[in-house]
């Protein structure tokens, strides 16, 4: 794996990030429940060699499940992942909050995005 990666442009610093990462933030109550941002962030880390869980490609990007069946899922990739990346305004999410709970009960290695970049 290599030690810089790519994201918008700019080469940045991956040294931190494991092969597989699950991307976390808020989606209820944004346009198109957030999906550009976490379809944005998901393209550019595949870019850069790593295995993405994306919430927002679980059900074919359909948006008509019960919430319920959404956090199944992606607690099971979640639970899969070395690595969280969690999106701008996570902490105004109940679901974002939840996985930032089992990240830390589980040891898994946590990041933050901030306008594109990563920092710890």
């Amino acid at each position: 794996m290599n030690s810089m990666g790519k994201w918008n442009g700019q080469t940045v610093p991956v040294t931190n990030f494991t092969d597989r990462i699950y991307i976390s933030g808020p989606m209820t109550g944004h346009v198109h429940h957030n999906y550009p941002a976490f379809n944005a962030v998901a393209k550019n880390l595949r870019d850069s060699g790593y295995v993405v869980y994306n919430p927002a490609e679980n059900f074919g990007g359909d948006r008509k499940q019960a919430r319920k069946e959404y956090m199944r899922v992606d607690i099971i990739h979640l639970l899969q992942a070395q690595t969280v990346v969690f999106l701008p305004k996570w902490e105004d999410s109940n679901g974002a909050e939840l996985e930032m709970d089992i990240a830390r009960e589980l040891g898994l290695s946590i990041r933050f995005l901030h306008e594109g970049l990563y920092y710890e």
